[in-house]
């Protein structure tokens, strides 16, 4: 943990302006080791971080163990991501109930199914594009694949995925926020 900081501590005080944590072995890690190795180890380092800079948005994912989320947002995570195998509801109501520790319950990344930018098309793209929004956002949201790229996705429907955001998201901040008559 101190070399993590010590090494995220750099990266912000030479410009950094947001920082993502990955604990990508949580995958392979059963439960109860998480709980008793890796959680304390990612808790102090949230923990001390934040007390450092509060101003830096600090992300974590810790791919396979979701579960943990609503400790590391405790922990002062500002944000946590979904894998592709997290229900959406699910999460978000256990975020809410920790939600008090921090004062606010923090931002969700992800979590989009990646197997359709290979087997998808651009229909399919767009009706989980419009369910995750629905779901998760568009606001405290950062839509983002549930997963990484593997090399075998489809150039096009990766980019119906981003215009797809782009064009949901506006949607839905608008029908939020709608437009003040007189005011430009």
């Amino acid at each position: 943990g101190d070399i993590v900081i010590e090494y995220l501590s750099r990266q912000i005080e030479r410009g950094a302006d947001a920082i993502q944590l990955f604990e990508t072995l949580a995958y392979h890690t059963d439960g109860a080791t998480l709980f008793k190795f890796a959680l304390p180890e990612l808790t102090r380092i949230g923990y001390e971080l934040k007390a450092k800079y509060p101003q830096v948005p600090l992300m974590v994912y810790a791919k396979g163990a979701g579960y943990l989320n609503p400790s590391l947002q405790r922990a002062g995570f500002d944000v946590v991501t979904l894998d592709a195998g997290i229900d959406r509801s699910e999460m978000l109501g256990a975020l809410d109930e920790t939600a008090w520790v921090s004062g606010k319950r923090a931002t969700v990344q992800g979590n989009f199914d990646t197997s359709l930018l290979i087997t998808g098309d651009p229909a399919s793209i767009s009706a989980e594009v419009s369910e995750m929004i629905a779901q998760l956002g568009p606001q405290n949201m950062i839509a983002n694949l549930g997963g990484g790229l593997m090399g075998k996705e489809d150039p096009s429907l990766v980019q119906c995925f981003v215009d797809e955001v782009k064009t949901q998201s506006q949607a839905a901040f608008q029908s939020m926020f709608p437009p003040i008559e007189g005011c430009t």
